[in-house]
C-alpha cells in the first residue's frame, strides 16, 4: 500500500511470487569504495518461509511514488530473519549487498607475477561470477613484477591494491527502464561520474515540502596532512633516488604536515609518483566535506550535483556525493 506521501516500495526476490512479501520499509547505504549495506523490512502472509528460500537470492528492490517508478536498488541476500507473527502477518527482514560481497568470505595466499593490477582484479572478479565490470581508468596501471596476496581475503587484496593504485569503486544499480544493467564500476577519475540535475537549497522546508530539495546542508574543513613523501630502492640502480612527493594546496592551515613513508612499495618512477599522489588523495580525502538530507531519490554514490540556491554563493556548485543514506 502507498504511504500518505505517496511512496511505495515493492520487492522482487529471486524465483519467489512477487506477492509474497510486502516491503513494510527500508534503509541503504552506500559508499565510495564500501559494499552498500541494505536492510529491508518485509511483511507476509505466509509464516513459513525458509532462509533457504532466500539466502543468496538475487533482490531487485523498487520505489515508487504516485504510481512512478523512482529508483532502483539490485542486490544479493546475505542475512534473513523471521520476526513475530500478528493476527494475519508474519515480519521478516532482509540484508542485501553487491554480489562482490562474496569475495570477503574467500580467503586466500598466492603470488600474481608480471599482470597488471587490472589484469589481476579481473581474473579475482571473474572467479567469482561477477562479469559485469566497467574499469574507467585514465591511467594505464603498469606491470606489476609480482604482487602477492597474503592471509587476507580476496575482497581485502582487491582493496588494498586499488588503494594504491588510486582507484575508487561504486556499484551500479541500474536503471529503471532497464536499458542499464546492474554493475560494478572501478575507476581512478571523477570526470565520467553520473550528473545529476540541480539540488535546490530550502532550509526553511525542514523536510516537509514534496518539491525535490535539499533542506540541511553543513559544510566542514579540517586539518589533515599537506604533502607526501615516499621512498623505496631497486638493486638495478641502487644510487638512483627513487623518492617522489606531491604537496597539496592547503589555504586554511600550515603547509609542512608532511606524510613520509618508506618503502613505498613501487620499483619505478612509472609507479612512484602516482602512488604518492594517490596516498595524498586517501590522506585528504575528508579535508573539505559537507553533510545534506533531501528528498531527492535519484541521489546516488559517485554521482555528481550541483547545489544552487544556498545564502553561501561559495557552496553553490558541484559536489561529488561519497555517501548515500535511503
Amino acid at each position: 500500500m502507498p504511504q500518505a506521501n505517496g511512496l511505495q516500495f515493492t520487492a522482487r526476490i529471486g524465483e519467489l511470487p512477487s506477492d509474497l512479501f510486502s516491503v513494510v520499509g527500508f534503509t541503504l547505504t552506500e559508499r565510495l569504495s564500501e559494499l552498500f549495506h541494505g536492510c529491508l523490512e518485509l511483511a507476509s502472509t505466509d509464516p513459513g518461509v525458509d532462509a533457504s528460500e532466500v539466502l543468496e537470492q538475487p533482490v531487485d528492490l523498487l520505489v515508487w511514488q504516485d504510481d512512478a517508478l523512482l529508483r532502483r536498488f539490485t542486490g544479493v541476500v546475505n542475512e534473513f530473519a523471521r520476526g513475530d507473527s500478528g493476527h494475519r502477518r508474519t515480519r521478516y527482514e532482509l540484508v542485501i549487498q553487491p554480489p562482490l560481497w562474496r569475495l570477503g568470505l574467500m580467503h586466500n595466499s598466492r603470488i600474481f607475477q608480471t599482470q597488471t593490477t587490472d589484469t589481476i582484479v579481473r581474473s579475482l572478479l571473474e572467479e567469482r561470477g561477477i562479469v559485469d565490470s566497467v574499469f574507467d581508468l585514465k591511467r594505464g596501471p603498469q606491470e606489476r613484477e609480482y604482487g602477492v596476496q597474503h592471509r587476507e581475503s580476496d575482497l581485502a587484496f582487491i582493496e588494498r591494491m586499488a588503494a594504491e593504485e588510486g582507484w575508487h569503486y561504486r556499484y551500479q544499480h541500474g536503471s529503471v527502464d532497464g536499458n542499464q544493467q546492474p554493475g560494478l564500476i572501478m575507476a581512478d577519475h571523477h570526470g565520467d561520474a553520473p550528473r545529476l540535475g540541480t539540488a535546490e537549497y530550502n532550509g526553511k522546508a525542514g523536510g516537509s515540502t514534496r518539491q525535490p530539495s535539499v533542506f540541511r546542508f553543513r559544510y566542514e574543513e579540517r586539518v589533515r596532512v599537506a604533502a607526501v613523501a615516499t621512498k623505496d630502492y631497486t638493486f638495478k640502480n641502487p644510487a638512483y633516488a627513487l623518492m617522489h612527493e606531491q604537496s597539496a594546496a592547503t589555504p586554511s592551515q600550515r603547509q609542512d604536515y608532511q606524510h613520509f613513508d618508506y618503502p613505498g612499495r613501487f620499483k619505478a618512477d612509472a609507479s612512484g609518483q602516482p602512488f604518492t599522489e594517490a596516498r595524498l588523495d586517501a590522506l585528504r580525502n575528508d579535508a573539505s566535506t559537507a553533510h545534506g538530507e533531501s528528498n531527492r531519490a535519484d541521489f546516488t554514490c559517485g554521482a555528481k550535483a550541483e547545489l544552487t540556491e544556498h545564502d553561501n554563493e561559495k557552496l553553490n556548485r558541484d559536489w561529488l556525493l561519497t555517501a548515500v543514506t535511503h
